[in-house]
């Protein structure tokens, strides 16, 4: 497929596996590549597990939810 332009593919650094996540840009890394990838893959999303345990609370009280 011809784009019309170069590109240059780069690996992914370990802040990259971080930021879909919800971690900042800002955020200090102080182990491997490796290994911050294997956690920024474990991790959950902040907005996600809100609204999951919301949603769960919400059933657990008996509460309709959207």
């Amino acid at each position: 497929m011809e784009l019309g332009y170069q590109v240059q593919w780069r690996a992914l650094s370990a802040l990259d596996f971080g930021l879909p996540q919800g971690f900042p840009n800002s955020f200090k890394i102080v182990c491997g590549d490796s290994q911050t990838r294997k956690q920024a893959g474990d991790a959950g999303p902040g907005q996600v597990l809100q609204a999951v345990l919301r949603r769960a609370l919400a059933a657990w009280r008996g509460v309709a939810t959207g």
